[in-house]
């Protein structure tokens, strides 16, 4: 299974003047975790490149070190990218959570004050920092759709929303009531046609009549959640989780499905 990464970056044009953070960086992000290993052993040390550069070098190495468990290896790593780039920042939502637990105990290193950090003085020029964003377009399964247009509640179960047992239970007691007042309003209205006495027949129209009207209360009633369990069905998206997972050649997998609670 090809990653997700590979049809972003496929997607994204060459810079002009790519570095060997920027080759690190790319290959991270297709998985070719050993590529990145050799970028580092090669660039990590080379004093002759910028130490922005080199910084983003060891932060690609940490997090392909964090996703093969190697936590010590992957603190070092985010230790030495810190401190030879300061302004270097990740999000949690740019890495994954394996790579963001190791990164976040990482401290910051001590940034001494500069002359253009004085008041008086002109700010120094910002940091560019570019994010690689991912769109996961949603699509909801089809089978749990036709569970859902069958029984009520039915497609919020197959999605994992626990509300689904709810409208199953609810349409299932309504369904059965329905069904036996329409028996016995059919019961009553035999008996009240068979009656012969006036004091008989007022009592038995009553009672069908009583009778009847539950059975379009029941139905009415019914119906009503079923369309409503269908709004709700389709009018909120499915519950997503991402997960990542390592197959033998160290390969990052991105897993898409429904959330389970």
């Amino acid at each position: 299974m090809i990653p997700l990464f590979l049809a972003v970056l496929a997607a994204i044009p060459a810079a002009e003047a790519a570095t060997p953070a920027d080759y690190a960086w790319d290959s991270w992000l297709a998985g070719d975790f050993n590529r990145v290993v050799i970028i580092a052993a090669e660039s990590g040390q080379d004093t002759t490149l910028a130490p922005q550069i080199r910084g983003k070098v060891f932060l690609a190495l940490g997090c392909v070190e964090a996703m093969r468990g190697r936590d010590l290896q992957a603190r070092s790593a985010f230790a030495t990218a810190r401190r030879l780039n300061p302004e270097l920042k990740v999000a949690e939502e740019d890495v994954p959570p394996p790579v963001w637990a190791i990164y976040k105990t990482i401290p910051a290193p001590t940034v001494l004050v500069s002359g253009a950090d004085l008041p008086g003085k002109p700010p120094a020029e910002p940091v560019r920092r570019d994010t690689l964003r991912i769109p996961l377009p949603i699509h909801r399964d089809r089978l749990s759709s036709a569970k859902s247009l069958l029984f009520p509640g039915w497609g919020h179960i197959a999605e994992a929303r626990s509300e689904g047992y709810w409208i199953v239970g609810g349409e299932t007691f309504l369904a059965a009531a329905w069904i036996a007042l329409a028996v016995a309003a059919d019961n009553a209205r035999d008996r009240y046609m068979e009656a012969a006495s006036p004091d008989r027949i007022e009592t038995e129209y009553d009672r069908y009549d009583t009778l009847h009207r539950l059975t379009w209360a029941a139905g009415a009633a019914t119906v009503s959640l079923y369309v409503f369990s269908q709004w709700d069905y389709f009018s909120k998206p499915p519950p997503l989780s991402l997960s990542i997972r390592l197959d033998r050649r160290d390969s990052p997998m991105i897993t898409i499905g429904y959330a389970k609670k």
